[in-house]
């Protein structure tokens, strides 16, 4: 699987009806996540895979497992075009370096997650905030 499929897998299940710049936003800190958060970079893939943080993702998708909704049509494209080009760097990182996000639709906004307390905030797009490791 090419790390652009990875890259758009998570920005399907877990900023699809975001909008654009939420989609980015997760992107990127896909990207920055494998880059920077373990003790030696991962590839995109299995920072996807095998980080755990990726809720609609956990498991061994593409391993002999299957996926609960395949991705498809003119918007799945759409994604992987934006996963490319995040990834060739041709779209900035908006997020400055976040790794990690939390869809906040279902909690108090006022109030980061718990994990975050030693993160710095980097931002919101859309209904998601990005934090960084200090």
């Amino acid at each position: 699987m090419s790390a652009a499929v990875c890259v758009a897998l998570v920005m399907w299940f877990e900023a699809g009806i975001e909008p654009p710049e939420g989609q980015i936003a997760t992107g990127w800190a896909v990207v920055n996540a494998a880059a920077t958060v373990h003790k030696h970079p991962w590839s995109v893939c299995r920072e996807v895979r095998y980080s755990g943080r990726y809720m609609a993702l956990r498991g061994k998708f593409g391993d002999g497992y299957t996926l609960a909704v395949h991705p498809h049509g003119a918007r799945w494209m759409a994604l992987k075009s934006v996963a490319r080009d995040i990834l060739s760097r041709k779209i900035a990182d908006p997020t400055g370096g976040a790794q990690f996000f939390e869809c906040t639709r279902w909690r108090a906004c006022k109030n980061p997650p718990g994990w975050a307390g030693n993160m710095e905030l980097k931002g919101r797009f859309g209904s998601q905030m990005f934090w960084k490791l200090h």
